[in-house]
């Protein structure tokens, strides 16, 4: 979830009326700590993500499969790079 979007999502909740002072304590805890480490995930690199994620045995099976695709693509991207600039210049 994007940092913007769990901020919308925790300032549309009131909670100002629900619980114990104590659950309440709890519940900005649990927001703060979550929102901390979004902003910690929003400065991550690339490289550090995707390392992150490839511990996860479907995220590296999912990888592993559209592997082959990423490199044509990125074999085509980069051979009209070197042989064809003007197409380039019209993509923008």
């Amino acid at each position: 979830m994007m940092l913007k979007d769990r901020q919308t999502q925790v300032r549309q909740l009131d909670f100002s009326e629900r619980g114990t002072p104590e659950e309440r304590a709890a519940h900005s805890i649990e927001v703060y700590e979550s929102l901390n480490n979004a902003r910690k995930r929003a400065n991550i690199c690339f490289e550090d993500w995707e390392a992150e994620q490839m511990r996860d045995p479907e995220f590296r099976a999912a990888a592993e499969e559209l592997e082959p695709a990423y490199q044509v693509a990125r074999l085509t991207l980069l051979l009209t790079i070197k042989f064809d600039p003007d197409t380039v210049r019209e993509m923008g």
